[in-house]
């Protein structure tokens, strides 16, 4: 493996323990991409090997714990095929997502309201159909 890809791959890793995982995707995805074949099972290989490390498991910033991976969803509520929930964000914000759940469509997008996340949700339509 390239030791740009390596860079890459541990700077992605250290953004996501951070959760802050749309900019990790950034750094990573294009070195992922342009991979040929072998470096691709390098890379593969490379994940695999770090999976607890990129979950953030057993891992403290500053002995602090970090936020999980998974946000906890509340206040969850269906309009047609999207759902609609809150939670709070990896910086304790609170956000609101609104997601459709048919299958293809790929609607998925957060908002600093709930009264926009619901109006997105009334007013969607899938794509995908």
């Amino acid at each position: 493996m390239r030791p740009s890809t390596l860079r890459a791959l541990n700077r992605a890793a250290e953004l996501t323990r951070q959760n802050r995982l749309t900019e990790a995707m950034l750094i990573a995805e294009p070195v992922i991409l342009v991979a040929d074949d072998i470096e691709g099972a390098e890379i593969r290989r490379w994940l695999l090997d770090h999976v607890a490390d990129l979950a953030g498991e057993n891992h403290e910033t500053e002995g602090a714990p970090l936020m999980p991976a998974n946000p906890r969803f509340r206040r969850v509520v269906r309009i047609g095929p999207v759902q609609v929930a809150t939670y709070y964000d990896g910086r304790g914000r609170e956000k609101h997502a609104a997601a459709c759940t048919a299958p293809r469509c790929g609607f998925s997008t957060d908002y600093d309201s709930r009264a926009a996340a619901e109006l997105a949700a009334r007013t969607h339509r899938c794509s995908g159909r």
